[in-house]
C-alpha cells in the first residue's frame, strides 16, 4: 500500500513540474509578448522617487525602452554636484579627451515672463549690480534653450536658435570666468540650510573667507519659458498618445538645477497681448487687432469646450500653425504659473507687476537683489540704476494708438476666470488689475 501511494506521490510531483514548465513557456513565448505589445508607452516614463526631501532632488529610473532622438534627455541626465564656496551653482568638469578640469555653471535665477511685459529691461537693470553677469545670448539676457532652441524649433530669432541646442551649449552661455572673479574682499556666513532644496549648498559650513567663496552669480531671462509648453510630446517620458503632458520644462529644468530663483513681472493681460502682437508687427491697427483677437479667443475658446481643458490647447503643438499670426498663448497667467508652482517651492519666486515695477523701479529693483542675497547697494546707486533708459519698447503701439473699448471688454471677459484664480493664487488683489490697485 505504501508502495502505491509513493507512486501516485512522485507521479504528482511530476504532473506539477511539467504544467508548470509548459504554463511558463506559453506565457512567455505567448501572453507575455501580448502583455508587453498592450502596455502603453505611458508607462514606461521615467516615475520620481520619494527621496527628494533629502537630496533636493527627484531620482529618475531611465528605461532603456525610451525612446530616444537627438533631443537630449534631461530627466535622465545625473544632476551636477555644486561646489560649496560658489553662490552661483558651479561645478568642476573634466574634459574626457584631455583630463583638464573646467568651472561650469548654470544660472542663479531665471527671469521667465512674461513677454512684452518688461523683462528686458528688468534684466538690464538687474545685471548692473556689481555682484550680478549677464549672459551669452539675445540682447545678452535670452539663451532660447528650454523651450525652443532644444527642440530644434524657434518661433523668432532663428539665427539664435540654431547656436545651442544642446545642454553643454545652453551652460557655455553662462560666463564662469566672470563669475569665478572675487569681489569687495570680506569674511562671510555661508547660509544655512535645513533643507538643501532651497539652497546650493549640501552642508552646514563655517565661516569662510573671500578668497576661497565666490559671490558673483548669473541668470538669464527667457519669457518664452513661462508659456511655450506646446513641444512636450518631445519629452522621452512623455506619452506622445495623449492630449495632455505629465512633464513640461519645469520638471526639466528642476531636475538638473533644484534651487533656481525664479523671477516672474506680469502685465495686465490684454494690454500684454496688444503689446506683443504689436511688437511683432502682426497689424497695424487698433480695429485689426480686435478682429484677430475675436477670431482667435474664439477657436481658443471652441477647443477649450471641445477638449474641455485651457491646459490642453494651449500646450497643443498642432494648434500652433493656427495661432501663428497671434500671440495667444501667454496671458493666461494662472494655467501657466501652476506648471511652475507643481514643481518649485513658491520660496523660490518673486512675482511682481509690469505696473508696479514701472511707477517704483528702485523699490522693486531693491527688492529682487535682496531675493538674490546679493549686496545691498547705496541709495544712489539704485536710483543711477532706475533713471537708465528703458529697454526694448513697443514704438509701433505709439503709432498705432490705444486698444478699442470693444476690444478691452471682450478681452476682460476672456482673462477674469484666469486673472481671479491667479489673485487667488497669490493671495493678492493687485493681480485682478483693478484701477484701485495701490502698491502694497
Amino acid at each position: 500500500m505504501r508502495r502505491v501511494v509513493n507512486s501516485v506521490a512522485a507521479c504528482g510531483i511530476v504532473c506539477c513540474f511539467v504544467m508548470y514548465l509548459y504554463t511558463y513557456n506559453v506565457y512567455k513565448g505567448i501572453a507575455r509578448p501580448l502583455l508587453q505589445n498592450s502596455r502603453p508607452i505611458f508607462s514606461q516614463r521615467i516615475v520620481p522617487d520619494s527621496s527628494m526631501e533629502e537630496t533636493g532632488y527627484h531620482k529618475y529610473g531611465c528605461s532603456s525602452k525610451i525612446r530616444h532622438n537627438k533631443i537630449d534627455d534631461i530627466l535622465c541626465m545625473t544632476p551636477p554636484k555644486f561646489l560649496e564656496n560658489y553662490q552661483n551653482p558651479c561645478w568642476n568638469e573634466r574634459n574626457s579627451s584631455n583630463g583638464e578640469t573646467s568651472l561650469k555653471c548654470l544660472p542663479y535665477f531665471h527671469i521667465i515672463g512674461a513677454a512684452k511685459s518688461g523683462t528686458t529691461d528688468l534684466f538690464a537693470r538687474v545685471t548692473m549690480h556689481p555682484s550680478i553677469v549677464d549672459v551669452h545670448g539675445f540682447l545678452n539676457k535670452e539663451t532660447i534653450y528650454w523651450s525652443w532652441g532644444r527642440y530644434g524649433k524657434c518661433e523668432t530669432f532663428a539665427q539664435y536658435c540654431q547656436k545651442f541646442r544642446t545642454f553643454d551649449q545652453f551652460v557655455s552661455l553662462f560666463k564662469s570666468d566672470n563669475i569665478s572673479l572675487v569681489r569687495n574682499a570680506r569674511k562671510v556666513q555661508i547660509p544655512r540650510s535645513s533643507n538643501d532644496r532651497f539652497k546650493y549648498y549640501s552642508k552646514d559650513t563655517d565661516t569662510m573667507t573671500d578668497e576661497s567663496y565666490h559671490h558673483t552669480i548669473t541668470g538669464h531671462a527667457d519669457p518664452m519659458d513661462l508659456w511655450g509648453m506646446y513641444y512636450w510630446k518631445y519629452i522621452p517620458q512623455n506619452d506622445a498618445t495623449l492630449s495632455e503632458p505629465v512633464y513640461t520644462t519645469p520638471h526639466l529644468i528642476h531636475h538638473i538645477n533644484p534651487g533656481l530663483k525664479l523671477i516672474v513681472i506680469l502685465r495686465e493681460p490684454a494690454e500684454r497681448t496688444y503689446s506683443h502682437y504689436l511688437f511683432r508687427r502682426l497689424g497695424n491697427s487698433a480695429r485689426e487687432f480686435h478682429h484677430h483677437a475675436v477670431g482667435n479667443f474664439t477657436f481658443l475658446l471652441n477647443c477649450v469646450n471641445s477638449v474641455g481643458s485651457m491646459r490642453a490647447c494651449l500646450f497643443n503643438e498642432s494648434l500652433l500653425e493656427h495661432f501663428k499670426s497671434f500671440p495667444i498663448h501667454g496671458s493666461f497667467y494662472s494655467v501657466l504659473l501652476k506648471e511652475w508652482f507643481s514643481v518649485f517651492p513658491r520660496e523660490q519666486f518673486l512675482i511682481i507687476r509690469t505696473e508696479d515695477y514701472s511707477s517704483n523701479m528702485a523699490f522693486y529693483l531693491r527688492k529682487i537683489f535682496n531675493f538674490l542675497q546679493v549686496d545691498e547697494l547705496k541709495d544712489k546707486d539704485l536710483k543711477k540704476i532706475s533713471k537708465a533708459p528703458v529697454r526694448r519698447k513697443t514704438k509701433h503701439k505709439k503709432e498705432v494708438g490705444k486698444m478699442l473699448p470693444e476690444t478691452k471688454l471682450f478681452l476682460h471677459k476672456i482673462f477674469q476666470r484666469y486673472t481671479e484664480e491667479l489673485a487667488g493664487m497669490l493671495h493678492d488683489k493687485r493681480f485682478l488689475w483693478e484701477e484701485n490697485s495701490n502698491i502694497l
